[in-house]
């Protein structure tokens, strides 16, 4: 009898913020990726799928996370993880609203606070596809949850349960360190409040280990790795830790950590962003919060008001410290690239939003207090409103789409070069887990100076390649080594370190790809060429619509579409037939429109 009032009375103190959750997972369920999207986005398919060990330093906490739940049946691996990912977004929520009630936040507070930072298009874009950075998010909340001044945890589970924390989230992404301001002042509190604190610490360390066991994993996978995808060869204590450590590009504690970045423009992007995803108003909320709170702690000699100014800091750390050191380009995709570090300086801001909330919304009186209480749903049904588009955007089959139709088109045991982890982890994810065209052997040039990715390459094309040097790789030298297996070489960029083939060997263009010609090969006439680009886009499945985002990866896609009409109009206009040409250029340009 008493187990059944307490659930009733729980229902009915957070009836609001269950409402709020249930647009959450109808949101995040139904705007789950069923494609492989950019970036790496494919290769956490792979490892997800069939396991593995993705780049450095490896995630293998939510490597396992996928894993465990790849038997979900989805539409589609992607689908797959995608809900998997849901999964832990939905947690977030609720593990934020908890945080958000135990830093002296009311509920009405915490549930709309909750819901803006839920809804947003940050949050909904990256738990609704696999991304890592969701695990990481996660952990956060449960760290600001523990940390939390009105946490009713023992000292000791306290500081058992941030080490332990504090070692999954090594084991997702290293970017979980800059939480350090407020997890070390809540351990520090935890172990002086302990009854044994020497104790205490050493259960805390014991318990950060056993947070990075998942590590143990990649190990027992490269020792047996098959034909199961490992990026390197992190095989033995050594190697793993290089590979953890992020050795290859040289030990940085998150992607392109870097002091030659834009520091104000980095900011001014990022200020910008943070007031759009948490909708402008309830984002000066908190900030008027955070600066409250920090004032409050310094003129203060109550303990307890150290609490806000950790937050702070943390917020700092996270935030405006983390993207001055980027040197990811705040334009095109690379802001979808920054974007995904901006979520966890918005979970602590939450707080502070809740903060704010909770500040107004005490001061109400009379009839108004009653209906302010419904203010968390319409928050939610509005923010998911205001993000539907760009999760929707982000979300199209756009880049699978051209991923399978340059696959599905290439001649027989082709050998397609192309930069980019878009294309190397895409073309990865169709031919291990779709199974399409296991024939072709994908190159990417800048991959062959490390040494097993050059080794596996070799043993793909059956021989070895030339032209790649420590110093450098002579991409004519590398093409005519290809050629000279007797498999069709093609490329599908042209970028400086194509320009080389482009200017000393014929080509043409192949659909979205250029077919490099051996030479003494003569290129097929204008008017052949013409028909092949026609017979080829007669083949590929082309959506209604052109994206809608110029900075995303739809349109970036696209413009491969357009560049074989490009080359046939200037083809036509040197030959005098301008009519024909400008038909070809009307052609091109209808793949470099955005809505």
């Amino acid at each position: 009898m008493t187990r059944h009032l307490s659930i009733r009375r729980l229902l009915r103190d957070h009836v609001v913020f269950i409402a709020v959750v249930a647009i959450v997972i109808v949101a995040y369920g139904s705007g789950a990726a069923e494609h492989v999207l950019g970036h790496d986005n494919g290769e956490y398919l792979v490892v997800g799928s069939e396991g593995g060990v993705a780049h450095p330093p490896g995630y293998p906490a939510y490597v396992l996370w996928l894993r465990a739940w790849s038997w979900l049946p989805a539409a589609s691996a992607a689908h797959t993880a995608a809900l998997a990912t849901a999964m832990l977004g939905i947690a977030t929520t609720v593990t934020l609203y908890a945080a958000c009630c135990r830093w002296y936040c009311s509920r009405t507070a915490a549930a709309l606070a909750t819901a803006v930072f839920a809804l947003s298009p940050r949050a909904w874009l990256l738990n609704g596809h696999a991304e890592n950075l969701a695990l990481s998010t996660l952990l956060a909340a449960l760290i600001l949850l523990v940390a939390a001044p009105q946490s009713q945890l023992h000292p000791g589970s306290r500081a058992a349960l941030l080490g332990l924390l504090a070692g999954l989230g090594l084991s997702c992404h290293h970017s979980i360190v800059l939480l350090a301001p407020v997890g070390l002042w809540a351990l520090a509190r935890a172990l002086r409040r302990a009854p044994s604190p020497g104790r205490s610490a050493m259960v805390a360390v014991g318990a950060s280990l056993v947070g990075l066991a998942p590590h143990l994993y990649m190990l027992e996978v490269a020792l047996g790795a098959g034909e199961r995808w490992v990026w390197g060869t992190p095989d033995s204590v050594s190697r793993l830790m290089a590979h953890v450590l992020r050795a290859e590009y040289g030990f940085r504690l998150t992607p392109q950590l870097d002091m030659r970045s834009e520091p104000l423009r980095q900011l001014g992007v990022f200020a910008q962003r943070l007031s759009a995803d948490l909708l402008w108003l309830p984002a000066l909320i908190g900030v008027a919060a955070l600066v409250a709170g920090v004032l409050a702690a310094r003129l203060s000699r109550r303990g307890r008001l150290l609490a806000p100014m950790m937050l702070a800091v943390t917020f700092l750390t996270t935030g405006p410290l983390m993207v001055c050191l980027l040197n990811i380009t705040p334009a095109g995709t690379g802001l979808y690239q920054l974007a995904r570090f901006y979520l966890l300086p918005e979970l602590v801001l939450s707080i502070f939003v809740a903060r704010g909330l909770h500040q107004l919304l005490r001061r109400l009186r009379g009839p108004m207090r009653r209906p302010m209480q419904l203010l968390p749903v319409a928050a939610a049904l509005l923010a998911a409103w205001s993000s539907l588009p760009t999760v929707r955007e982000a979300h199209r089959p756009t880049v699978e789409h051209y991923l399978r139709n340059t696959l599905t088109t290439l001649p027989q045991d082709a050998v397609l070069m192309a930069t980019g982890d878009l294309r190397l982890f895409g073309f990865l994810y169709l031919q291990r887990i779709e199974r399409l065209r296991a024939d072709v052997t994908f190159i990417s040039p800048t991959m062959l100076f490390r040494p097993w990715y050059r080794e596996r390459i070799e043993g793909a094309v059956g021989s070895e390649l030339v032209g790649v040097g420590p110093d450098g790789i002579d991409m004519v030298a590398l093409s005519m080594g290809l050629m000279a297996t007797g498999r069709p070489l093609l490329i599908m960029d042209v970028d400086p370190n194509h320009l080389a083939i482009i200017e000393l060997l014929a080509n043409h263009p192949h659909g979205t790809a250029i077919r490099i010609l051996p030479p003494n090969v003569a290129p097929p006439t204008t008017d052949a060429l013409v028909e092949l680009t026609q017979q080829l886009f007669a083949r590929y499945q082309l959506e209604s619509e052109p994206p809608g985002d110029p900075d995303g990866f739809g349109a970036w896609v696209y413009r491969d579409y357009a560049r074989p009409w490009h080359f046939l109009a200037a083809e036509l206009r040197e030959r005098g037939q301008p009519q024909r040409a400008a038909e070809l250029e009307a052609r091109a340009a209808t793949f470099e429109q955005t809505r």
